[in-house]
Order: C-alpha cells, then sequence, then structure tokens
C-alpha cells in the first residue's frame, strides 16, 4: 500500500475541512451501514461523537499526541468531495478525531485537555505548537474526487 499512497500527492489540510468517512472499514462494524458520499456532512458529527468512545480508544491516541508530539508524517489518507468543497478521511479516522478533540479544548480556552486529562499545554507556548498545526493544517495523502 505504501507504494501506491506514494503516488498521491501531499498537501496540508486544515482540520476543519476534513470531514470523518462513516464508510471506513472499521466504522461501519460500530456504527451502521455504509452510506453515500452526500451524507458526509450529516453523519460526520455523529460519527466524531461515536468516535470519541472508549472502544476505539483515541484517548490513548491523545495522549500519545500530547506526551510525544504530532507526527506529521503518518499517512493520512483523505478523497475530495467537490459538492461541500471538503476532504474526507479514508484511513487516519481515530488520528483527526484525536486532533479535533484537543482542537475543541483549545479553542475553548482550556489550558490543559479537559475531554481527555493530560497535563501538557495546549495553548500558544505549548511546545508541541498546536497553533501552527491548527493554523497551518495537517499533511494528508490526497486521493483525489
Amino acid at each position: 500500500m505504501s507504494e501506491l499512497v506514494n503516488d498521491f500527492p501531499r498537501k496540508k489540510i486544515k482540520i476543519e475541512d476534513i470531514l470523518l468517512w462513516n464508510n471506513n472499514p472499521r466504522l461501519v462494524r460500530s456504527i451502521g451501514n455504509a452510506l453515500p458520499l452526500d451524507r458526509l456532512e450529516d453523519q460526520d458529527p455523529k460519527i466524531y461523537n461515536s468516535m470519541k468512545k472508549n472502544e476505539h480508544d483515541v484517548g490513548t491516541l491523545i495522549k500519545t499526541i500530547l506526551s510525544t508530539g504530532w507526527m506529521d508524517q503518518d499517512v493520512i489518507l483523505v478523497g475530495f468531495y467537490p459538492p461541500l468543497k471538503k476532504y474526507f478521511v479514508l484511513e487516519g479516522n481515530r488520528r483527526i478525531t484525536a486532533l479535533r478533540m484537543i482542537k475543541e479544548d483549545r479553542d475553548s480556552g482550556y489550558k490543559t485537555m479537559k475531554q481527555v486529562p493530560h497535563p501538557r499545554n495546549i495553548q500558544d507556548e505549548d511546545p508541541i505548537n498546536f497553533k501552527k498545526i491548527f493554523s497551518d493544517g495537517i499533511t494528508c495523502v490526497d486521493g483525489g474526487d
């Protein structure tokens, strides 16, 4: 798969421009039936709330990101859905959910994570530099539309 992924362009995409995709094989088992792409926007909040549950272990991933930093070279594979002018996650729903949760607590003004308690400062002076991650976007492999 890595050779195939290397054939696609990489680009920086802001977290808010990436929707979670119900048809990810792991999610179809836990959330329900596969759905067409035109349901991306209305299903995203449902998927996000489901991903936050313990069965997906996003809390452990958040703690790892807060302890060791964000590895921007990890493959997050996205597709583009032109009608919404947004991307959707083909591979990397847990990582996108983790970053969204960090961003949510950061945007709410918390100095440290509230949803997943951790002592790491998530505001502007933090060594991981979430300000840059959230303003510049994260590197994704663009699988196209």
